[in-house]
Formats: structure tokens, sequence, C-alpha cells
């Protein structure tokens, strides 16, 4: 069962991701915020497939956490979640080799076959 870890301060929409994700079979964990993105993934024993991120929360910016878990996790896949379509979010494809931006707002079926082309679902 791939573990997907989903890194939002929206609760609502970290919630809704869960129920999807976990009804497709997926072990999800949620953080809303970067630091605690950061302190799960040095505490976590157990392997994350996939990591969700909103670009934009308060405190540690979506660039500063991706920056920290490249650290921890050096070969994590990313989907950077943003509603901020400028050339710094794009320029993380390029230079963070994330996997895939989606662009906000996003229906969850996009989400949902991007998740699988990623997790080779």
């Amino acid at each position: 069962m791939p573990h997907v870890l989903v890194v939002d301060d929206d609760e609502g929409v970290s919630s809704a991701m869960e129920l999807v994700l976990t009804y497709l079979g997926h072990e999800v964990t949620l953080q809303h915020d970067g630091a605690a993105a950061v302190a799960f993934l040095r505490q976590n024993t157990d392997p994350v497939d996939l990591i969700i991120l909103d670009h934009r929360m308060p405190g540690m910016s979506g660039v500063e956490t991706l920056k920290a878990i490249r650290c921890i996790l050096p070969e994590v896949k990313v989907i950077v979640a943003t509603g901020d379509k400028n050339q710094e979010v794009e320029q993380l494809l390029e230079d963070d080799g994330i996997e895939a931006i989606i662009w906000k707002p996003y229906q969850a079926e996009a989400m949902i076959e991007m998740v699988d082309e990623i997790l080779g679902g």
C-alpha cells in the first residue's frame, strides 16, 4: 500500500485528499505545515512514496519545505499544489526535480490521475 504524505495548511483540502486517497487504497499521513512535515519525516521509519505539498503555507513555505525534505529523502516523489502560476513554481520542476505541479483549484479526478501515474497505478 503506497504511503502518501499530504502537506497543506487548508484542513478542508487535506481532509478531502485524505478521504479520496484512502478510498483508493493509499496510506495517508496529513501534516498542516512544513515544519511538522519535516519533523514527521525525520522521525518516521516507514517509507513515504509520494508527498503532495502545498506551495503557499504560513511559516515554512513550500519551497523551504521541499529543500528540507530533499535533505531527508532526496529521491521521494513530490507533487506541488499551487494557485500561483509564476516562474518560481515552474522552476521547481527543473531545479528540484518534482514530478508534477497541480494548479489550484483542481478536481479530485485530476489529482487521482496524477497520483496513479506517478505511483505507477
